[in-house]
Order: structure tokens, then sequence, then C-alpha cells
């Protein structure tokens, strides 16, 4: 580390201003982080959160239908795993499965139709 003189202050200044705002960046990604992981929700809220009647929760739960896990008598979720799970079981449109099954249907080996 070079010595610090009055004429190289503003350059120390700027260097330790700019590290600063390194710092700053990754304890704010970390944090956002962990608010993702650390969102938990009982019932009520998850509820309120899907839309769904309490009862619907406890069914959907019951049957394995929404990820869950029990803190001593509780029922309690991520809301994370609760937006992934909504992501991987949305109903695809008529359009969407249409267009999926001419992409299947062109990835099928060719075979003649009639065999004697």
């Amino acid at each position: 580390m070079e010595k610090l003189t009055f004429k190289n202050m503003p350059q120390a200044l700027g260097l330790i201003l700019e590290k600063l705002a390194e710092i700053e960046q990754v304890l704010s990604i970390k944090k956002q982080s962990e608010d993702k992981f650390s969102e938990v929700m009982g019932v009520r809220e998850a509820g309120m959160f899907l839309k769904l009647t309490k009862s619907t929760i406890y069914t959907k739960v019951s049957r394995g239908e929404l990820p869950a896990f029990k803190s001593r008598k509780r029922l309690l979720f991520h809301k994370t795993e609760l937006l992934e799970h909504m992501q991987l079981n949305k109903k695809m449109s008529s359009y969407q499965l249409k267009k999926e099954a001419d992409l299947r249907i062109r990835q099928l080996p060719k075979t003649r139709k009639y065999t004697y």
C-alpha cells in the first residue's frame, strides 16, 4: 500500500468509495437471497397468497399437491416453494398444447404407415 499524502487523497478517497459501493452491492444481494428463503407463511397467509380457503389448503397438502412442512403442530409454507409450485403446475393454453403436440410429432421417427 502506498503512503497516503495530501496529493493522492482524492484518488484514495475515490478508491475507498468504489470499494464501499462493491461491498454494499454484495451485502444487498446476500440480504435479498436470505429474504427469499426466510419468508415462511402459515395456513391463513398461504391461503390468501394462493387465493384458496383453509380447508382447500389442508386438502391439497394431505394429497401432496402443495409443498409444506410442519413445525411442532403448525403447518408452514415457504413462499418461494409455493411460487415454484405455481409455475410448474400452470395449465397450458390450447395454442401452447397444439404447438407442443406438433413439435413432438415432428420428432417421431419416420415409419411406414402400412406394412404388408
